[in-house]
């Protein structure tokens, strides 16, 4: 009887030491940190599409630049090749925006969440 009760407590000490405080955080930082990385990835991927979509406007410009005003083909390449770097503005600005139609319309049981600047 002495020794299943020896083997009970040698399993539930290695239950314990599975399920510890320590060992939960250090899995959900290993995820967060994965899941991290795979949106770095994805964004610098979509980054590359962009700019190759980029180019090819660009070579389309090009080819038919007899049918647009280059001030209209300078503009629009410098526009299209910007907006990555200014989306974040854009959108920040339009949910400020929205935010404040919503408090138009407050009744007193919405929470409103303001956008932390990073």
């Amino acid at each position: 009887m002495e020794q299943i009760q020896n083997k009970i407590n040698v399993i539930k000490e290695a239950i314990d030491g599975i399920t510890s405080e320590q060992n939960i955080n250090n899995r959900n930082h290993y995820f967060f940190s994965q899941d991290n990385y795979l949106n770095l990835y994805r964004n610098r991927v979509v980054l590359v599409l962009y700019y190759i979509v980029f180019i090819l406007l660009a070579v389309s410009f090009f080819l038919n630049r007899e049918s647009y005003n280059i001030y209209m083909i300078a503009l629009s390449l410098i526009l299209f090749g910007l907006l990555p770097f200014v989306i974040k503005y854009i959108t920040r600005f339009v949910y400020y925006r929205f935010l404040e139609l919503l408090k138009l319309f407050y009744k007193g049981n919405a929470r409103y969440i303001e956008p932390t600047v990073k």
